[in-house]
Order: C-alpha cells, then structure tokens, then sequence
C-alpha cells in the first residue's frame, strides 16, 4: 500500500486528529512582545505584530496560516515560509512554502558552531540557497533540533494496514459483501451440486 500524506488523511482518525490539534493552535493568539526590565510589553506597532496576530500575507488570515502550519509540522516535519521584506528590510509579508521543496542545509565551523542555509523551491518554481533571513523554518518534533520527524514516513507500516483494511473493507462492499473466493474441484461436479 502506497502511504504518502493523501493516503493517511484518508484515514478518519488521522484527520479528525489533525483538524482538533491544529483548530485549537489557530485560535491560539500570537502576540508579538518586548523586554523591558524585568517584564515585557506588547508591541503592536511592529510589522511582527502585524504578521503574526492580523494578517501573514493577502491571501490568508492569521486563523488559516496558523493551521496550515501546524499541519506541516505535524505531517511533514516541519514548516517554512518565504519572509517578503520591504525596502528598510523589515518582514512585511510570509508565504508558505511546500514542506517537501525545502532542505535545511547545516555549516559548522569552529568559530560560529553551525550556521543554517536552506535549499528551497518558491511558489513561482525557482530554486535557490537561502539564509535564515529569508526563510523561516519550523522544525516539528525532532530529534537534533533541527530537522523535523516526518511522521507519515516513521509511522509507514501502522498507516498502511490501515489504508489496507479500508481498501479491503470498501472492496468487500462494493462486492455485495461476498468475499471474492473460487471454489475448485479434482472431479466433475453435477448441476444439483453447483447451485449449492
């Protein structure tokens, strides 16, 4: 059986699960805050505050990208966002990304430890190198901090039994609920016997 993301939100659990956990993150509100001394202080004339409480992008509410995002972490393993910036390089607008068009690419050296590029594919189709001034890269759960579990991948055999048994459920119906099994015999059988 062919598991990939399609064939596991076909299954109801799986998606039900996914439409309460990322609902309950959208309604969450992110607010954007500075220090000051030893508290904080909400700062809504930021284009931070903007992005993250009001509105991403033209096309999606905060609600819808919120959601989107979480559902990438939870799916593929993480998240990513192409950061748009205006002329005094401020972030003025997020697009989402494809999870599997983007590669985090790591660099160690002694000086600096490690450093991020990420290898991506934009919406317009063009490839590139970005740093993580123009990529913003949430990883879902992980194991190093960097790189997100993919988890349609690590949960490939308990999703594919299940995909399989709705398969075989949905053929058996479709079937008249007759299993599809031929009876074979070594002599002839008489009439009278066939049509029991």
């Amino acid at each position: 059986v062919v598991v990939n993301e399609q064939s596991a939100l076909g299954l109801p659990a799986v998606l039900r699960a996914l439409e309460v956990l990322t609902g309950v993150f959208a309604m969450t509100p992110m607010i954007y805050y500075r220090r000051v001394g030893e508290g904080r202080e909400r700062v809504e004339n930021s284009p931070l505050f903007t992005l993250f409480h009001d509105r991403p992008n033209d096309v999606q509410s905060a609600f819808l990208f919120k959601e989107v995002m979480l559902g990438d972490m939870l799916l593929a393993g993480g998240f990513s966002s192409f950061v748009h910036r205006d002329v005094m390089f401020q972030p003025r607008s997020l697009s989402r990304l494809n999870p599997r068009g983007v590669h985090p690419a790591q660099h160690w050296d002694r000086t600096d430890g490690i450093e991020l590029f990420y290898d991506a594919q934009l919406p317009d189709g063009s490839q590139g190198r970005f740093s993580r001034t123009d990529i913003w890269h949430v990883p879902g759960f992980s194991r190093d901090g960097l790189f997100g579990v993919n988890r349609v991948k690590l949960l490939d055999d308990m999703l594919g039994a299940a995909v399989a048994a709705g398969e075989y459920a949905r053929h058996f119906w479709e079937n008249n609920a007759q299993p599809a099994t031929v009876l074979t015999a070594k002599g002839k059988i008489s009439l009278e016997d066939k049509a029991k």
